[in-house]
């Protein structure tokens, strides 16, 4: 890993004026796999920022996703790749970036201009192959450079990865051009350095109708998502608080507030909690700022989302907010930050007080008993059972903990319904796309950007073998990760559904179906990495207790039930006309008994 020098200009190429440009538009780290097209590039790169060396293109594009999501001081991480199958390779971070609505600029190799076969052929250049087509659906812009550019274009396109909302911009630089004499250029660039234009005031004139809908609630819930910033939300809870407003949040935004909010209502979601799904369905009123209120976020039975509220959504994706689903009775196209702030201006100088105490109260009730796993949990008694075991990590974890989720499978779902976070602890997942394999790079990205701290990953045996190449990068950089794998003998969610709808008919999830994994154990000591096996009798011992606080990378593998159910869950059915067919949030299995119908949903 080369550590920067801004000092001086390095070099008469062009690919030294383009990195020079970088550097002035505040990148610090460029995550990399080398190769040909991008030699000149990586030469360039290589003075002027902390270089790190990843063992797949994949894995740095996921790391640098999560460095820049995480990052708390004035670092961003770029990517850099070669052409062809380096591209290719690293589609599917791109597309999470995407959909997540995330800042990543990638920096991709191309053959010479010359070259090109600009649509006529299938190849001509050495790795050709049109990356701006494949990227161009999953990016906010796509281009090639085939001629130099000014300081003035790339920092419209550096711009764009965070104005509006987030997102990918990928740029293919064919190696000649980087390889071209340094260009002329005036002197002072700050005069063409610029920020995106914030959105016209007329949307937030909406601002007031919103507090007056607020001040007439009776059981309104406030719905924090990832196009929230984390300085901003932070800045907003002491002024919620004092109002004392009902706070929930997206997945990607789960760490906008901490659960140690007295009215904290957790994050309802088709894979969340019960208690949050019961009370999202029972407000009177919600307004979800920053959030595009996806399918898993409202549940596959959207029509019947939060049948009594009044439904807002803010954000700045207008694309999103003209979605049929859920029923809406007012959109607010802005940028999520500055609504919050103008939100929070207008509770700050309003007059009139709030009085949904009796919704308070039902608030606290249902989380202090309904928060904690669910007792239909159960596994056999030589085996971890998940979410008592995550519910139990989390008590212990520390404030300053970052904590990497993988996106998908049970562990995810399980991290996502008992975890009690902390205020200040770091939380990022992939939830768009819902990839295995994100966790490892993910965690490698988010212990880079702040390196300090302690980092936490919880990721399956499935999901955990598709990107287990990355420990190599973490050996090469020794950084305090703790990487939990939950080891489940395979696909667990993949072997649910089989069990639940093909009456037992397993294929391909598991190693008795044809799956091959490694000995953890031998895997970890390969790369000379501490390693633990949590069993019953295992769990939260000293041994475990001295290498959770340890600063070196160590490996956990919690041994799981592969036969075991997780609940609660949202029921599905094949209809007559052979249709799914869903419950509503409310609606989990196990289902709620006559007393605890009454108890819980009494405003339904």
């Amino acid at each position: 890993m080369r550590t920067n020098n801004p000092t001086g200009i390095l070099g008469d190429k062009y690919s030294d004026q383009f990195t020079d440009w970088l550097v002035k538009l505040g990148y610090t780290h460029c995550f990399y796999l080398g190769g040909g097209n991008v030699m000149h590039l990586l030469e360039s790169a290589s003075h002027r920022f902390k270089c790190v060396p990843f063992v797949h293109e994949i894995g740095a594009a996921i790391a640098a996703d999560y460095f820049n999501e995480i990052s708390e001081g004035n670092e961003k991480a770029f990517v850099l790749v070669t052409a062809g199958p380096a591209l290719t390779n690293i589609v599917t971070s791109i597309a999470s970036a995407w959909v997540d609505g995330r800042e990543l600029l990638i920096i991709g190799g191309q053959a010479k201009v010359s070259d090109l076969s600009k649509g006529k052929y299938r190849q001509i250049g050495f790795q050709e192959i049109d990356g701006v087509g494949i990227c161009r659906s999953i990016t906010k812009k796509s281009f090639r450079i085939d001629k130099p550019i000014s300081f003035a274009k790339l920092n419209r396109f550096t711009e764009l990865t965070k104005s509006g909302r987030k997102g990918p911009v990928f740029l293919e630089f064919c190696i000649d051009v980087s390889a071209m004499p340094r260009q002329k250029e005036r002197r002072n660039l700050n005069r063409y350095l610029f920020s995106s234009r914030p959105l016209r005031l007329k949307p937030y004139l909406k601002t007031k109708r919103i507090v007056n809908k607020l001040q007439n609630s009776k059981r309104p819930l406030v719905i924090l998502g990832g196009e929230l910033d984390r300085n901003v939300s932070e800045g907003s809870i002491s002024v919620l608080k004092k109002l004392g407003i009902p706070l929930a949040t997206t997945f990607n935004g789960i760490d906008r507030v901490g659960s140690d909010y007295e009215y904290y209502c957790g994050r309802p979601n088709w894979y969340g909690s019960r208690w949050a799904n019961l009370i999202n369905q029972q407000a009177d009123l919600i307004i979800a700022i920053g959030s595009r209120l996806s399918l898993g976020q409202v549940g596959y039975n959207w029509q019947e989302y939060a049948p009594k509220a009044k439904v807002i959504q803010i954000s700045s994706d207008k694309r999103e907010l003209q979605k049929i689903f859920p029923k809406k009775n007012l959109t607010v196209c802005a940028n999520a930050n500055d609504f919050l702030q103008n939100l929070i201006s207008k509770l700050n100088t309003s007059e009139r007080k709030f009085d949904f105490s009796e919704w308070q109260d039902f608030i606290v009730e249902i989380k202090k008993n309904l928060s904690h796993p669910d007792p239909g949990n159960i596994a056999r008694q030589e085996f971890v059972e998940l979410h008592t075991f995550l519910a139990s990590l989390f008590a212990i974890l520390d404030s300053s903990d970052q904590i990497i989720p993988c996106s998908s499978g049970g562990v995810y779902t399980g991290t996502m319904q008992v975890m009690l976070h902390k205020s200040g602890q770091k939380i990022v997942t992939s939830s768009g796309l819902a990839s295995m394999g994100f966790g490892l790079s993910g965690a490698i990205g988010a212990a880079l950007a702040n390196p300090l701290k302690r980092t936490i990953l919880l990721e399956g045996d499935g999901g955990f073998a598709q990107n287990l190449q990355e420990l190599g990068t973490l050996k090469a950089n020794q950084l305090n990760l703790k990487i939990f794998i939950f080891d489940n003998q395979g696909y667990a969610s993949i072997r649910t559904t089989q069990k639940t709808y093909f009456n037992n008919h397993y294929v391909g999830c598991d190693e008795f179906t044809g799956l091959g994994f490694p000995s953890w154990k031998k895997l970890a000591e390969s790369y000379s990495f501490s390693f633990y096996e949590l069993n019953p009798s295992t769990l939260f011992d000293s041994t475990f207790h001295e290498l959770l606080n340890s600063q070196k990378p160590v490996i956990f593998v919690v041994k799981l039930d592969p036969d075991q159910l997780y609940f609660p869950k949202i029921g599905s059915r094949i209809n007559i006309s052979g249709s799914m067919e869903s419950n509503p949030l409310h609606i989990m299995d196990p289902q709620l008994n006559s007393s605890q119908i009454s108890r819980y949903l009494k405003y339904l």
